[in-house]
């Protein structure tokens, strides 16, 4: 196994490591886009093309893995064995309907979890069965089954040979320079992998897969007078089997010169124990938020503000381009805020975001597999059907004001049918009293007798063609054996013959229609049968179209794994820009990787369910032990090479209990004070 573990001091200085000559015209992958964009700004030599994300790279590699259709099929897969089997075998004191109960309603997890155990190989000989809980017994033994079967949709490939790695290499390239790029000048010998702490098992599987052909070097940033900050990337990489090679450089402080050097030196020394040269008389200010809502409203004036000097700006370059703080978080739930805010921000709007969209929710919500018909629990979904455009209307709004007239009529039956019938009835009723003057004034005062017989068949016209619409899509579904293949394609003819065939479709929605068509195109050959919840939960598929160029989401609020690439930003409006590191509280700096682990897996059962010897085991399992250190560091390694202004923040008070700052920063001394809104002076008049 092929692999080199190198070191570098200083992030703005890679090119004077001696290595350097070595890897600058290699192929790079790096954990995250905003470190692509961090080095094609420092380094001239990373043209577009000779980088790309580690991410993208497994996509190209793991295509069939990675793709929508297998994912589809692995889901029926797994939802089919959990319906047939006795799991009642394995645990005694449960019910074997109330297991299959619970995985199905996690079957989401399920599937991850299984996902995980076949990237990372485990054997299940290995596999300690009396330290599992319940649950875990459970995943296991599906797990065992999909082995036992052999089931052709959980065959990660292995054993590649070299000229599919090169296809995935030079596809990877092209990619990303748009086909623009001479890959010929780019050495494929050797493969970059840049500043990868937490290692997923198939970022492991594709670094063991290259290293079989080609030379992986390793590179992370390490600085040896932080070395007990440094230590969660050693006991992560000395899992690797292969020796750690540190640069020979070292900042000696350099450091001290930004704004956050003497933070990040006093906190490293602390750490160490050395609080004999904490200089505390280097003042820690620290703002407090009272509410993540207070925290987002300070956040949105932010960009508000930013958007306005784009505007003047003639839009040259994005609202964040223009924001005076940037936000790092370390629990960067605000953006689930910032979303209803400044929803164009965060990417296009989904498909399933559209009226149209929310038609095949809503029709999806009412289906009632078992008795093969439309069942009303939510008169919003009804709703929904009526107003999105796919039932034809004379004008805009008129089957819903029928609707809202005419609803407490029926507010009781929860079939299309019924209401039908009711229908039928008012209008009835209706002609009933039309000869007589007196009892036609006194009824009409009651809404839903203020309607004409016209109306009525309106809406009962409407009703029939959506009930035919549904029963287009589910008469032959039944709660077992759907078929996902034909249900995607009478998607697809929905879409088109009423969507795209309508002439008044605005352009930016049909171009979204078109690359949902794409998308389900992709899984068109799909062989999947399974429940109806299991269909219903593939919702997400057509929730998110191919991606359109340009339109990705630009994240308000980024994570603290993004602040390494950040950092070498040669942003020409950095010079007055602060890097603001927020949420820094006790609660949030000390989550650990936990709710990383896809339910019912947990550290516990990694730990213990078997001690196997392989170095992507350990690395992976290290890793999401290390998630918490690895939070401190990255704090630690913005504040030392941040070249701008410095800002911290944490929230008092959040998910129903009161947080503490930071320990490190409360035993530096760290001055809080109370977040308060500015208050613009009122315009006096005459002024």
């Amino acid at each position: 196994m092929a692999i080199t573990i190198y070191t570098y001091s200083n992030p703005y200085e890679i090119h004077k490591e001696p290595y350097w000559a070595s890897i600058q015209n290699c192929f790079h992958l790096c954990v995250s886009q905003t470190l692509v964009n961090g080095l094609c700004d420092q380094y001239k030599e990373f043209y577009k093309g000779k980088l790309t994300t580690v991410t993208k790279f497994i996509n190209t590699l793991y295509e069939d893995w990675q793709s929508d259709s297998i994912t589809i099929s692995q889901r029926a897969s797994i939802d089919n064995l959990i319906e047939c089997m006795n799991f009642s075998t394995i645990v005694n004191d449960i019910d074997n309907t109330d297991i299959i109960s619970s995985l199905k309603r996690n079957r989401s997890e399920v599937v991850e979890s299984v996902r995980t155990m076949f990237e990372l190989g485990m054997d299940p000989a290995n596999i300690r069965d009396e330290k599992l809980s319940y649950d875990q017994k459970c995943i296991v033994e599906i797990y065992k089954e999909l082995i036992l079967t052999n089931n052709k949709f959980f065959k990660i490939k292995e054993n590649f040979e070299e000229k599919e790695i090169d296809t995935a290499i030079e596809n990877a390239i092209q990619d990303v320079s748009r086909g623009k790029c001479d890959s010929k000048k780019i050495r494929k010998d050797s493969i970059i992998v840049h500043g990868i702490h937490q290692f997923t098992p198939i970022m492991l599987k594709m670094i063991e897969e290259l290293s079989k052909y080609k030379l992986v070097v390793i590179l992370f940033n390490y600085q040896a007078d932080y070395k007990n900050v440094y230590q969660t990337w050693l006991d992560v990489y000395s899992s690797f089997e292969s020796k750690i090679i540190f640069s020979p450089k070292n900042l000696n402080n350099n450091t001290q010169h930004f704004e956050g050097g003497k933070i990040a030196d006093n906190i490293a020394s602390l750490i160490a124990g050395n609080t004999s040269v904490i200089d505390f008389s280097n003042k820690i200010e620290v703002t407090e938020f009272d509410n993540v809502t207070e925290f987002a409203g300070y956040i949105a004036k932010k960009f508000e503000t930013a958007e306005a000097l784009r505007k003047d700006d003639n839009y040259i370059h994005s609202a964040l381009y223009y924001m005076d703080e940037q936000l790092y978080a370390a629990n960067s739930e605000v953006n689930n805020i910032l979303k209803i805010y400044f929803p164009e921000q965060f990417g296009e709007r989904a498909f399933l975001d559209y009226p149209i969209g929310h038609f095949f929710l809503s029709i999806t919500n009412m289906w009632d597999p078992n008795s093969q018909s439309l069942c009303i629990k939510d008169i919003n979904d009804l709703y929904e059907c009526l107003s999105c455009g796919i039932i034809l209307e004379q004008k805009h709004g008129e089957l819903i004001s029928i609707l809202d007239k005419t609803k407490l009529y029926y507010d009781k039956e929860t079939s299309i049918k019924g209401i039908i019938k009711k229908l039928k009835k008012l209008k009835n009723r209706i002609d009933e009293i039309v000869d007589d003057d007196n009892e036609k004034r006194e009824i009409q005062r009651v809404e839903y007798f203020d309607i004409s017989n016209s109306e009525i068949d309106t809406m009962i016209s409407a009703l029939r063609e959506l009930n035919a619409i549904t029963k287009y899509f589910y008469d032959d579904f039944s709660d077992q054996g759907n078929d996902f293949k034909l249900f995607y394609k009478k998607i697809r003819d929905v879409l088109v013959s009423k969507v795209l065939d309508v002439q008044e479709i605005d352009s930016e929605f049909k171009n979204i229609v078109e690359r949902l068509l794409q998308r389900l195109n992709e899984v068109k050959d799909v062989e999947a049968n399974a429940s109806f919840d299991c269909l219903r939960e593939r919702m997400q598929l057509y929730r998110q179209q191919i991606p359109s160029e340009g339109k990705g989401a630009n994240w308000i609020v980024r994570n603290f794994e993004q602040i390494d690439g950040d950092v070498l930003r040669k942003n020409q409006n950095n010079q007055n820009k602060i890097y603001h590191f927020a949420c820094l509280s006790d609660r949030d700096m000390n989550i650990t990787r936990k709710d990383e682990f896809p339910w019912p897996l947990d550290i516990n059962f990694f730990e213990v369910a078997q001690a196997p010897v392989d170095w992507k085991y350990q690395v992976f399992v290290t890793s999401r032990l290390e998630y918490k250190n690895f939070k401190r560091y990255a704090l630690i390694y913005g504040l030392a090479f941040s070249k701008c202004g410095i800002k911290l923040s944490y929230i008092k008070n959040e998910r129903d209990g009161e947080s503490e700052l930071y320990y490190l920063l409360r035993i530096l001394g760290a001055k809080i004070s109370p977040y308060e809104p500015e208050i613009k002076p009122l315009k006096q008049h005459g002024t």
